[in-house]
């Protein structure tokens, strides 16, 4: 006679659901109790949709920059390949450059894996064409916060920043377009140690056919550069900058925040040809035109240049009261986004009303204030703006 096994106390007898020709039960019973499969089952093929539909969002989400950690051919294969690393992955992709490119899907499928054997060198060809067919959006971004002088790593001080561009100055990452960030970067710090042909060199590295917000920088760099030396072409470069900003698709590449971050740039520096010109007076309307057209909410850092710049078309129009509340509403803005450059400014600007009410201990107090974050920046164009004996 057999002997049946007792039940363990803690198991539960599971049911096993029967099957059905023409679609999914209406319901189960699971672990003793009944169960929707059919809307448990709905509900998992709607969430399966929107995850497809939103893919792109999810994976913007996981891209959590860390600009300490340089690019190397492995990461930018796994965000190529949406984070899974399966063989049918690698054969799809492999396909797709293949295809695009006129060569053997085995030869690239067997290129891309030894990319992730060497991660640090080169590429080769097809490092090349991984970068060519699928940009890497990580990339791009530690480029634009490396190199964009509205970005946060700009008021890192300049040691600082440069040790960042070293550790992505390889050779995986001098091969993807974003590259240029890093001449823009380099030319920013020799602007601020004020070494004028080290940043026009930087700046001559980058290709004419960067991408429109990699332009975009250049441009405005460029012009700050030649404001110094050679007017002409310093409005060069804004009318070349203008032009771009008016071109068809330019804000939908940069994005409505990038875009009229460079709007105000523009603004700015094409403010400064007119309040400040080599020839002939002032035009302080004009300026003035230019910063009033900046939206009042706009992004933090369109309201900070508008603010700064009307305090100076104030101040120099004479109305010294309205010039100290511009600035003053710089100053609040810089502080609370962490902005130094800026804040540093706006702080130069209030020593200026100062000086004009004939407060010169104010004045000085604001410009030590000034000087101190100058030289906590390691900016030498910045501190010389300021008093010489107060740097």
């Amino acid at each position: 006679m057999a002997v049946q096994r007792p039940t363990h106390p803690r198991k539960v007898q599971r049911a096993t659901p029967p099957r059905f020709p023409l679609g999914n039960p209406p319901s189960v019973r699971l672990h003793g109790e009944l169960v929707d499969a059919e809307g448990i089952l709905a509900r998992r093929r709607a969430f399966q949709r929107r995850l497809k539909l939103r893919w792109d969002i999810i994976w913007d989400m996981t891209l959590n920059l860390d600009i300490a950690e340089g690019h190397n051919w492995a990461n930018h294969l796994d965000e190529a390949l949406q984070g899974k690393r399966g063989d049918l992955q690698l054969a799809r992709l492999a396909r797709k450059i293949a295809k695009a490119d006129g060569r053997k899907e085995a030869a690239v499928r067997k290129g891309l894996d030894r990319l992730r054997l060497k991660p640090h060198g080169d590429g080769g060809t097809y490092g090349r064409l991984l970068a060519q067919h699928f940009p890497s959006r990580r990339a791009e971004a530690t480029g634009r916060y490396l190199g964009q002088y509205h970005g946060p790593v700009a008021d890192l001080p300049a040691s600082v920043r440069l040790r960042l561009i070293e550790a992505h100055d390889t050779s995986s990452f001098s091969r993807l377009p974003s590259a240029g960030w890093l001449h823009v970067a380099r030319a920013s710090i020799a602007v601020s140690g004020e070494r004028w042909d080290e940043a026009r060199q930087a700046l001559d590295r980058v290709d004419d056919r960067a991408p429109v917000l990699l332009r975009l920088e250049v441009h405005s760099v460029r012009a700050f550069v030649f404001s110094r030396s050679d007017r002409p072409r310093a409005q060069g470069e804004l009318n070349a900058m203008r032009a771009l900003l008016d071109a068809r698709g330019t804000r939908e590449a940069a994005g409505d925040e990038d875009f009229a971050c460079y709007e105000a740039r523009w603004a700015d520096q094409q403010a400064y040809e007119r309040y400040k010109p080599i020839e002939g007076s002032p035009d302080l309307p004009g300026a003035d035109q230019l910063y009033r057209a900046l939206p009042e909410d706009g992004p933090p850092f369109v309201r900070l240049r508008r603010a700064l710049g009307l305090s100076i078309i104030h101040l120099l129009g004479g109305d010294v009261e309205s010039a100290e509340v511009q600035a003053a509403e710089a100053a609040d803005l810089a502080g609370d986004l962490g902005l130094l450059r800026l804040r540093a400014q706006a702080l130069r600007q209030l020593a200026r009303c100062a000086r004009a009410r004939g407060d010169n201990d104010r004045m000085d107090a604001l410009n030590r204030r000034a000087g101190s974050i100058a030289r906590t920046l390691e900016d030498q164009n910045l501190a010389g703006r300021i008093r010489p004996d107060l740097r």
